[in-house]
């Protein structure tokens, strides 16, 4: 039984030269264990003591198996987001302390209707200041920019701001130092997604003029953006923000659900039917393991997606995967799954070619990558409105791809990119972009772990000057 779970599990790691032995012998065990199993069944003789017995001793089991997944949420939801909790009935005390700093003006984020949430103007602390325009800065632009063939502005999210470095370690300033005479102003939003990107920039990155414009994009963005309630996400942002839907063929921008700083008020008082509310309002809640609190079932279905089990099954049971019946003579890599990493394909005989069995459900979880998503295409048709608004305004767009920590584990474990989808949009649409882990890979091929990138989920301060070196190379700064 344990060598048919390590083989399900790990068959991707298996040498091409042993696979076929190790399939003999996977289909052994399996045709074993069904034959031991089968006969226990048939020769066991059950009294009402041993009845007893294996009922109370299989709850025993399940108990143990149940506070072993519990604790194991507990302590991966830290590390791995895709396993934290997604249903909610009230707020950690954190979120409760982050509203509470909010209304009473002492946290560095502001309640901006439009928005979501901004950085407060004129607020100093753990090392990040906040400019009087609302920017991470130490000194005010001039509006209009004396030249504005040097000035960039920078969209972005934690990474684009600067989470956990000083205001001298961001790539925004890094890029300053490194390209003098040019300036990037900083308009990252701690926590924000591409929606608010958008909306920031038409109420208060316009201002500042300048010719280009570097839209910053960490993977993880594309679930905020079709999300209103960031506690569904987190367990630290405590606020609500406006969200892209696309729904039944119609795309929508969704306003901020509470219109009103007094309405975090309510929330506080009225914990309980608040987050139901906000629940009903977000875009279907984006996690599917939303579906279930059971900790064994959601640890299982967490392990069946960080173990790529559903690609493990197709090449441990087909001996040539990939391969279409129509095609069995050609040579087919089935797992440049640029559509959807985490679906199944299946080959359609009319159109010749491979199609998603996943048709989008859940445009959250796996499916935000799955190009056929209303999550996705919700993505996909903020970047155009955004792209588009820019070039309008005379300015030059690049989008900047973001890796998190686990797209590059993923590329440790040669896995495709999740965001292949999202690359094909751009080039489609002839869209300038760089995607950061091709630079991050070549400076660091010999220690790609997280300690040598990443300090709490965000890129250390050497790694932002490679990202502003990285940047300055994509643009056609003069």
């Amino acid at each position: 039984m344990l060598f048919c779970l390590g083989t399900i599990l790990f068959f991707q790691f298996v040498p091409k030269g042993l696979r076929w032995p190790v399939r003999l012998v996977f289909l052994s065990a399996l045709a074993g264990l069904i034959i031991i199993t089968t006969q226990a069944i048939r020769t066991g003789i059950w009294t009402g003591r041993k009845l007893i017995f294996s009922l109370v001793l299989g709850s025993f089991c399940y108990g143990l198996l149940f506070l072993c997944c519990h604790v194991f949420i507990r302590l991966m939801s830290a590390r791995d987001d895709r396993i934290a909790p997604r249903v909610i009935d009230s707020l950690a005390e954190v979120q409760r302390e982050g509203i509470r700093h909010m209304l009473d003006g002492t946290s560095y984020e502001m309640y901006d209707r439009d928005v979501g949430w901004v950085p407060r103007p004129g607020h100093g602390a753990d090392g990040a200041t906040i400019s009087l325009q609302g920017v991470r800065s130490l000194r005010d632009y001039a509006i209009p920019p004396p030249d504005p063939e040097k000035r960039v502005l920078c969209l972005g999210d934690s990474f684009t701001w600067g989470h956990g470095v000083s205001d001298t370690e961001t790539y925004p300033y890094y890029a300053e130092q490194l390209r003098p005479g040019t300036e990037w102003v900083n308009l990252g939003i701690s926590g924000a997604c591409l929606t608010q990107s958008l909306l920031h920039y038409r109420k208060s990155g316009k201002k500042f003029g300048g010719k280009y414009v570097v839209i910053g994009f960490m993977t993880d963005d594309a679930k905020r953006t079709v999300n209103c309630f960031r506690p569904f996400l987190t367990p630290y942002n405590p606020f609500t923000k406006p969200f892209a839907k696309y729904s039944q063929g119609a795309f929508s921008i969704e306003p901020n659900p509470y219109q009103d700083i007094s309405e975090f008020k309510n929330l506080l008082a009225h914990e309980g039917p608040e987050i139901q509310r906000l629940l009903k309002v977000d875009y279907l809640t984006w996690s599917n393991q939303a579906t279930t609190r059971n900790p064994i079932l959601r640890t299982v279905q967490y392990v069946y997606e960080a173990m790529h089990v559903d690609r493990n099954l197709d090449s441990l049971l087909d001996p040539l995967p990939g391969v279409s019946p129509l095609e069995r003579k050609k040579t087919v890599d089935p797992y440049k799954r640029a559509k959807d990493p985490y679906g199944r394909l299946i080959w359609d005989p009319a159109k010749e070619s491979w199609s998603m069995t996943n048709g989008g459900g859940d445009p959250y979880g796996r499916a935000i990558w799955n190009a056929d998503s209303p999550g996705f295409v919700a993505l996909t048709r903020v970047f155009d409105l955004l792209v588009n608004e820019i070039i309008a305004d005379g300015r030059l767009p690049l989008i900047v791809i973001i890796p998190g920590p686990l797209d590059v584990e993923n590329y440790t474990k040669q896995l495709p990119r999740l965001y292949e989808a999202l690359m094909d949009h751009f080039k489609t649409k002839q869209y300038r972009y760089l995607d950061f882990l091709d630079p991050l890979v070549a400076a660091h091929q010999g220690d790609l772990s997280y300690q040598a990138l990443f300090h709490a989920r965000h890129f250390l301060a050497p790694i932002n000057k490679e990202l502003a070196e990285a940047t300055i190379k994509a643009l056609p700064l003069p």
